[in-house]
């Protein structure tokens, strides 16, 4: 798994399983089944009368997406919900959301839906792009949980305690992006996390954010240190791009006007026209190339003429779907704080 940098996301031609009490077994997700997942489910599935569905990360073993009748309890605090979520912890292989969870943030809408937005901890420390969210309906049923849940970082053996310091770290960011020398910047702040790389192991990094104008070019980027060695594990460039305007070929056919980014080679599938981008928020739009890695690969195109036809559609119905929620609900992407929407094709 690459990085990830999301908490919810769209999956064409993903896998969504509704699970009646009869057949529970039959979800192609559990290589063999757990007894006390299908115990989760059998559960799950009686208090929603087969009505639930479940989206599986098939690589992880979890769901990315649950919804029906979770528990009979009612939630209307954060401590409520994570009493909900330990009784389902067993689906998400968790040992325990009390020690495993922090809560991030909690939002009621107009409506009266509450969602509870919790970011995965290991011994403490954040675990990179790992968020689950609950969402509970106006009488406090909770009514769906989704985001992403890693239960393989508790079994990896990773030391948690800090080799280098925050200062020691910064030294390393400033000296990969060959600004050791400049003395003004814009940001410059870091914080331990646990991070998974692309080759899958995982690291006890430093996410260092640096932002300069004083360079020979600009740095606007998050560099992730790791906190043993003071290697570069992986960097995230912020550095605004030109928003573009591209065309493609929709599966039926049809001629769609697509919000791009383009670069000095090229254009990616990123609309960054929207409001959200005015915190960091973008619309996305990857290949799997017909693998179950999540999110995959950010499309690229030389000329701007996008002739993948499940992509197009992706791209532009995710950017209809932000435009709705926006002009309609009054909500800035789907946690009303500007998150980055990411869809994946080919999957």
């Amino acid at each position: 798994m690459g990085a990830k940098k999301f908490t919810a996301f769209a999956v064409v031609s993903t896998m969504v399983f509704t699970l009646a009490t009869a057949n529970v077994s039959a979800a192609p997700s559990e290589q063999p089944p757990k007894a006390k997942k299908m115990a989760v489910l059998e559960k799950l599935s009686k208090q929603s009368k087969g009505k639930e569905k479940v989206t599986w990360n098939k690589e992880k073993g979890v769901p990315t997406f649950v919804t029906g009748k979770l528990s009979d309890k009612q939630a209307k605090t954060p401590a409520d919900v994570k009493k909900i979520v330990e009784e389902n912890k067993a689906l998400f292989n968790m040992d325990s959301a009390s020690s495993e969870l922090s809560l991030i943030s909690q939002e009621k809408d107009s409506l009266g839906f509450t969602m509870y937005k919790y970011q995965q901890v290991y011994q403490g420390v954040p675990v990179f792009g790992n968020e689950l969210i609950v969402h509970t309906d106006k009488n406090g049923t909770t009514t769906s949980i989704n985001g992403y849940y890693d239960p393989e970082v508790k079994t990896a053996g990773l030391n948690t305690k800090a080799t280098l310091s925050l200062a020691q770290a910064l030294n390393k960011a400033k000296a990969s992006e060959g600004v050791a020398n400049v003395s003004k910047f814009d940001i410059q702040k870091g914080k331990l996390h646990v991070y998974e790389t692309e080759k899958g192991d995982y690291r006890l990094v430093y996410v260092i954010t640096l932002s300069t104008l004083e360079g020979k070019q600009p740095v606007y980027a998050d560099l992730f240190v790791d906190a043993h060695n003071g290697a570069i594990v992986h960097k995230i460039d912020k550095v605004n791009h030109a928003a573009a305007t591209g065309t493609g070929t929709g599966v039926l056919g049809d001629t769609k006007t697509l919000n791009t980014d383009s670069y000095s080679s090229g254009y990616y599938l990123r609309d960054i026209t929207k409001p959200m981008y005015s915190t960091g928020g973008k619309i996305e739009t990857y290949t799997a190339n017909n693998s179950t890695a999540l999110p995959g690969t950010l499309l690229t195109d030389a000329d701007n003429v996008w002739t993948d036809r499940a992509a197009v559609d992706a791209h532009y119905y995710a950017g209809k779907t932000y435009d709705y929620y926006y002009n309609k609900l009054g909500r800035n992407s789907f946690d009303n704080r500007g998150a980055t929407m990411k869809s994946t094709v080919h999957y």
